[in-house]
C-alpha cells in the first residue's frame, strides 16, 4: 500500500545541486543545534509552564 503512495522518481542532479544539498542540510544541524545558544525562553506564547531541564552539551 506505501509502494503505491510514494510519487518520487530518480533525479539526475549536478555536483553543484547536491553540494547545495549537502550544505542545507549541514546547516540544520549547526553548532547553535548542538549548543542551544537560544536558550530557554522564559515564557511561550500559549502561557504554559517551562520546563527547566539540565541539558548536557557534552556530545
Amino acid at each position: 500500500r506505501f509502494e503505491r503512495a510514494i510519487d518520487l522518481s530518480p533525479q539526475d542532479l549536478s555536483d553543484n545541486e547536491i553540494n547545495d544539498i549537502i550544505v542545507f542540510l549541514n546547516s540544520l544541524t549547526g553548532k547553535s543545534a548542538k549548543t542551544g545558544i537560544l536558550g530557554i525562553p522564559d515564557t511561550v506564547p500559549s502561557g504554559l509552564p517551562i520546563d527547566r531541564l539540565s541539558v548536557d552539551n557534552t556530545n
